[in-house]
């Protein structure tokens, strides 16, 4: 997937990547969040992507894309750090919080 991405100083990129990681990564811009607390991956910062989506996505999505970051450390030898029985609370209330519409 070719994604057209533009950075806070406004550079634009093309990048190849899945939607998770634009999504991620357009987080991490929105909160001015310094890149050491986006890889690794902060348990506060997890914590306020799954809460800021909540709502607007279903439950089953964003458990997708906390796992898809969860997974993207392994390969990379990354340190992941985050509590999941404090995810899957948030996960689980991000659940009830989905849409009619994307039940």
């Amino acid at each position: 997937m070719l994604t057209k991405l533009t950075t806070p100083g406004h550079v634009i990129m093309y990048v190849t990547c899945s939607p998770l990681l634009v999504q991620c990564t357009l987080h991490g811009y929105s909160k001015n969040l310094p890149e050491e607390e986006q890889a690794p991956a902060a348990p506060l910062t997890m914590a306020t992507f799954i809460t800021s989506l909540a709502g607007c996505y279903s439950g089953k999505m964003l458990s997708n894309y906390f796992y898809g970051v969860c997974m993207w450390h392994l390969p990379h030898g990354v340190v992941w750090s985050v509590n999941e029985d404090e995810m899957e609370v948030l996960l689980k209330v991000a659940t009830k919080l989905t849409p009619d519409g994307l039940k």
